[in-house]
């Protein structure tokens, strides 16, 4: 007797097994369309990083006035299972683990809020808090793009910023583009001792002016029904100009030397108070930091660098919104920069 096969039920059933290879196919046809396209498989993400960058100081210091501070506001994140703390010379690392499943993006809103909050109790050190998701395969770059000239790029920063990066941020699908190889203007306050000692300004004043005029400020959040936005308002732009007007309180010295607004009689007990010697009298109380210091706004310098056909050159990384089609998401952004 001859085995059966699978022939012999394709002969034996024509149309069930035409019907099955057209089933076959409109489900091929409807999974081109509808499968998300990507370099790598998505993994879940259960881990989120907290970055402050200061200057260097003690580690007694670090642990007293930043370390502790930062693990009693995030402590009571929920979901939260492990912190881990490293500090060094570049400031302190926070990595957070939390429970697999876990929606890291409302933890992140959440730790935003704790942290503005807690801004305001960290050092004056303090220079920058980043907060950042675990490297993962969905977070590398979907495109590099890189820019050369003839000549150095140092003062082409806010042009590629406006011209450049902002429209392909623009884009849909793009969730942000970071640049290497070129950083923002430097400002430079250089202070004149002895200038500053006349009016009675201490070096710690000219600090905290400097930093509290830098540093913009949390507004709270704006709650839509699909998404939380938080709202900061951002610092000025760094022109020498607007800083060189900012005020600065004279210390002890400079209200030593001030000249009393209160005139008195000695023929009649009544004392007049002139208007426009009291206004003289707190402008007395403050100096322009133009007055007591060089502002200039330079280059800042590089380290490393980076050349293409001989040039110099910058790079462009191009990252993609979770879900959004890196195809198209690349060819938007071909687009663009045609």
């Amino acid at each position: 007797m001859r085995r059966w096969s699978l022939s012999d039920f394709a002969l034996a059933r024509p149309v069930t097994v035409g019907m099955i290879l057209i089933a076959i196919i409109l489900l091929g046809v409807i999974a081109t369309f509808r499968l998300p396209l990507a370099f790598l498989p998505a993994e879940s993400v259960s881990q989120v990083r907290i970055s402050v960058n200061l200057a260097a100081n003690s580690p007694e210091v670090l642990e007293r006035e930043v370390i502790r501070p930062l693990e009693e506001t995030v402590a009571g994140v929920r979901d939260l299972e492990r912190i881990r703390v490293s500090s060094g010379t570049w400031g302190v690392r926070l990595n957070l683990e939390f429970r697999p499943g876990t929606d890291i993006d409302a933890r992140k809103i959440e730790l935003r809020e704790r942290l503005d909050r807690a801004r305001g109790s960290l050092p004056a050190d303090v220079q920058n808090i980043e907060l950042v998701s675990s490297q993962g395969s969905a977070d590398e770059p979907i495109m590099r793009v890189r820019i050369a000239g003839d000549d150095q790029l140092d003062s082409q920063y806010y042009l590629i910023q406006q011209r450049v990066i902002r429209a392909i941020e623009r884009i849909d699908g793009v969730a942000r583009v970071e640049m290497e190889g070129l950083e923002p203007p430097e400002l430079e306050v250089a202070l004149d001792l002895d200038a500053a000692r006349s009016h009675g300004i201490a070096l710690g004043d000219v600090n905290a002016a400097v930093r509290s005029a830098q540093r913009g400020r949390s507004l709270g959040t704006l709650r839509r029904s699909d998404t939380d936005t938080g709202v900061r308002s951002p610092g000025p732009s760094a022109e020498p100009e607007a800083f060189a007007a900012l005020p600065v309180e004279r210390g002890v010295a400079g209200a030593a030397s001030a000249n009393p607004t209160t005139t008195t009689n000695p023929a009649t007990p009544t004392a007049t108070i002139n208007p426009a010697a009291e206004t003289s009298e707190r402008d007395r109380n403050f100096a322009r930091l133009g007055e007591v210091a060089r502002i200039d706004l330079h280059p800042k310098e590089q380290r490393r660098g980076s050349r293409l056909n001989g040039r110099p050159a910058i790079s462009l990384e191009v990252f993609a919104d979770a879900g959004a089609s890196p195809v198209d998401v690349s060819k938007a952004v071909r687009g663009v920069v045609e």
